[in-house]
C-alpha cells in the first residue's frame, strides 16, 4: 500500500469517532448552498435583466450551477422571480418580477430635479 493512501486512511480511522452523528429523518435544516453576497448579486442581475438563466447567474455570481439553480428556486419562492422554466440544470430560466426600467430611472431623475433642482457643474 503507498504511504500516502495509508495514512489518508488511518487519519479516517481516527478521526471517524469524532464526527457528530448523522441526524434521522433530516431534521436538521441545512445552511443555503450559496453566499449571502451571491444572492445580492442575483437581486442586481434580476433588476438589470427582464430574463436570466442560471448558467448566466452562475458566471456573474461566480458560483457552481448547482447553487445558481437552488439560488434561482430560493428567489422564485420569495416572488423576485417567476417560475424557473426549462428542463436542463445549465438552460432553466425565469423572468424578473423586479427589473427596473428606463422609464423607472428617468423618473426618479425626473423628481429628485424636481425637488433639488437642476444639476450644476462646478467650473473651474
Amino acid at each position: 500500500m503507498k504511504r500516502r493512501s495509508f495514512l489518508g486512511l488511518l487519519g479516517a480511522a481516527f478521526s471517524a469517532p469524532l464526527m457528530p452523528p448523522a441526524a434521522a429523518g433530516g431534521s436538521v435544516a441545512r445552511a443555503a448552498p450559496y453566499s449571502p453576497a451571491a444572492l445580492h448579486a442575483a437581486i442586481y442581475h434580476a433588476k438589470s435583466r427582464s430574463v436570466f438563466s442560471v448558467c448566466g447567474l452562475s458566471r456573474v455570481a461566480n458560483i457552481s450551477f448547482e447553487q445558481a439553480e437552488a439560488l434561482m428556486g430560493d428567489m422564485a419562492k420569495r416572488g423576485i422571480v417567476g417560475p424557473l422554466n426549462g428542463s436542463t440544470v445549465v438552460g432553466r430560466w425565469a423572468k424578473s418580477k423586479i427589473l427596473v426600467t428606463d422609464k423607472v430611472v428617468f423618473s426618479r431623475l425626473a423628481h429628485s430635479k424636481a425637488v433639488f433642482g437642476p444639476i450644476r457643474q462646478n467650473s473651474n
